[in-house]
């Protein structure tokens, strides 16, 4: 699978998110498309799973409702970090 220019290698990772610096998210990407997301906002927080999919510009369509958040959320991978709408980016660590 490739992510904007990006074979499977470029959008695993672990990545740190600016709104949460003590938590984690990993991302790799997964069969048929999808790419799975396992992320804890704190340390003594719950891990949660995520699940996202490639759309067709490339982005990843991520699906956030199980922590309240919307269902296809667009992320772009952008040389080592994931960039959200809202400019939030995930850099990869």
């Amino acid at each position: 699978m490739e992510i904007r220019g990006q074979k499977n290698s470029g959008v695993d990772g672990i990545y740190s998110d600016p709104n949460h610096p003590d938590g984690y998210r990993v991302v790799r990407a997964s069969s048929g498309g999808n790419v799975m997301i396992t992320l804890q906002d704190e340390p003594s927080g719950p891990m949660v799973e995520l699940v996202g999919k490639r759309s067709s510009n490339g982005d990843i369509l991520i699906d956030f409702s199980s922590k309240g958040g919307p269902k296809d959320l667009a992320a772009s991978f952008k040389g080592d970090k994931l960039v959200f709408p809202d400019g939030n980016a995930w850099p990869k660590l």
